[in-house]
């Protein structure tokens, strides 16, 4: 850093209770001991949360204290804090100390990363004095700062929450939108999976008006082959059009995983430089392959589930034990795919292997030590079911266990028909790219890099990914903006289901909708019947009165999986 001029930053957590002063006086005792041994200390950043959860009133005296330590050493060094975890009071507690104790000569700035208010608002409200600087997670793809719009579930239930990242158009986007309200950035990152991410940051942040493909022709002279750079950035472009829209509607994936493998054979195996075995090449091509070994399960995943399904109400009336066993019968061909996803599977296994020479990448938790399975381990879910086969075994095991053969037979129909309810009735998987159509976006579902007007899917991770729940209830939705239903029947009547966790309160413009069932576990529905009038014009809106949540971890509040409009008979 000395050489070059460049910052050097610290980012120096609390992980234990401030209000212990044993612990405390042990953490400003460390402080001094990096400070005194660092030959230089220009910024040190301090998260407020993540890791941490000490109350701000705990945290300012502290820094204040660690303020004085860091100066003795490094007299022009700043504190820079985050709000991470930050809400309400604490928020305002923040600003409320900023403004009585004017402690510009030790603090920067607040740092706006994972978790924390929203850029916009704490630029407001920071004194024009202090720095605000971006703090943008461009590891992670589901459950974080800046998800993956409308990623498809297949993508989610099996890349992981940290694959091989390459989302340069979202990167620029971002950077752009949020430029204007801060001081430059910092991008946090646990890996080389985001590399493009992370190279994409860097030139933006060098030149903010590079053009993109000028960054990735840059990218992939440097690293991948001089002589080919601008079909390679054409290829890294086509990486991140793969996760966009309904994965079985996505006809360029099986071409993208062609070219890199092509590329990877022929000549993007070695490094341009000194011929070592080329780590981006490996990973890129690997992620292509797995792309399109995700599509084609899928579609043969969909299929068999379909089958099953017309299995089932096909042999139902000869008895529920034959309608189970066509049923399980087809769905367990998924167990002998087609060569070709055979095929795709072994070459990705290879490459895996590949990379763990090459730079100790590690995909698997068993084989090759990842931290856990959503830390990159997707070979660990090269098989998980990419249809609802595991959920309809084990259902299958409860209607064995029906007193009677008339109830068994009633609910084997109930699970043939979950998604397909009948002519003039829908079905919305809310949260499913391809699988909720009555779903409306304010402004398009990119209108907003942070997303907060757009609602964007939560993909749980059940049982470390392999839970046996529905497909359904691993994606979830806060609330949709809208569910518009049109050309419905002005003389029919028609009810509302839903499932989800905890609570809905659907409403036709103001008027709440009143339910006659109410079930609040996962998996258990809600019965709110539509009054006559609200359809009589052919058209049917429904939106969802905001519930106080506040105080409840996200992973406890409120959520909505499916949706039904049922034309009653």
């Amino acid at each position: 850093c000395d050489k070059y001029g460049i910052d050097f930053w610290m980012w120096i957590p609390a992980t234990f209770d401030l209000t212990d002063k044993e612990l405390r006086a042990a953490g400003l005792a460390n402080h001094e001991e990096i400070y005194k041994t660092a030959p230089r200390v220009d910024d040190v950043f301090f998260p407020g949360g993540d890791p941490g959860d000490n109350h701000p009133k705990d945290v300012m005296p502290y820094l204040v204290d660690v303020a004085k330590i860091l100066k003795k050493y490094h007299p022009d060094a700043m504190i820079w804090l985050s709000m991470q975890g930050y809400e309400g009071e604490q928020v305002d507690y923040v600003y409320d100390w900023i403004e009585e104790h004017d402690p510009r000569d030790w603090l920067a700035g607040l740092v706006a990363g994972p978790g924390s208010p929203p850029i916009p608002e704490t630029r407001r409200r920071l004194p024009a004095h202090y720095r605000l600087r971006h703090y943008p997670d461009v590891n992670h793809v589901v459950r974080c700062q800046y998800p993956v719009v409308y990623w498809d579930p297949a993508y989610a239930r099996t890349h992981t929450r940290e694959p091989v990242h390459v989302r340069p158009m979202d990167q620029q986007f971002i950077h752009n939108y949020f430029a204007p309200y801060t001081d430059g950035f910092l991008t946090y990152s646990d890996g080389s999976h985001d590399d493009v991410n992370k190279a994409t940051w860097s030139s933006l942040g060098w030149d903010s008006t590079m053009e993109l493909r000028d960054i990735l022709e840059d990218y992939a002279r440097c690293f991948l082959d001089p002589e080919q750079a601008p079909q390679l950035a054409d290829m890294i472009l086509a990486l991140e059009r793969n996760w966009h829209g309904p994965l079985p509607l996505n006809g360029d994936v099986p071409l993208v995983k062609d070219v890199w493998q092509e590329f990877h054979r022929d000549s993007g195996a070695v490094f341009p430089g000194d011929g070592s075995a080329n780590w981006r090449t490996q990973m890129f091509a690997m992620r292509a392959t797995l792309d399109a070994y995700t599509r084609a399960r899928l579609l043969n995943d969909n299929e068999l589930e379909e089958e099953a399904n017309q299995a089932i109400l096909m042999n139902v009336d000869e008895g529920s034990d034959k309608a189970i066993e066509k049923a399980e019968s087809i769905l367990s061909e998924a167990d002998h795919p087609p060569k070709e996803i055979s095929d795709m599977r072994e070459y990705i296994v290879d490459l895996c292997a590949d990379l763990w020479e090459s730079i100790g990448f590690q995909t698997s938790v068993e084989k090759y030590g990842a931290n856990s399975g959503h830390r990159a381990a997707i070979l660990d879910y090269l098989d998980v079911p990419l249809n609802d086969r595991w959920w309809l075994e084990d259902e299958f095991d409860k209607v064995a266990e029906l007193e009677n053969e008339s109830a068994k037979k009633e609910r084997l129909i109930e699970l043939a028909n979950w998604e397909t309810p009948g002519k003039g009735s829908y079905y919305d998987d809310i949260g499913h790219v391809g699988l909720s159509p009555h779903v409306v976006f304010p402004g398009g579902a990119s209108a907003h890099p942070m997303l907060y007007k757009v609602p964007n899917p939560t993909f749980w991770n059940h049982e470390g990914g392999f839970s046996r729940k529905r497909l359904a209830w691993h994606c979830t939705l806060d609330w949709p903006h809208l569910l518009r239903y049109e050309g419905l029947d002005p003389d029919a009547t028609y009810t509302l289901k839903l499932s989800g966790v905890g609570d809905a309160k659907p409403k036709v413009g103001e008027t709440l909708l009143e339910h006659t069932d109410y079930g609040k576990e996962e998996g258990q529905i809600k019965v709110f019947p539509v009054p006559k009038e609200m359809t009589e014009g052919g058209t049917l809106e429904i939106a969802f009165e905001p519930l106080n949540e506040e105080g409840i971890n996200w992973r406890y509040q409120s959520r909505l999986s499916e949706a039904w409009l049922i034309r009653n008979d």
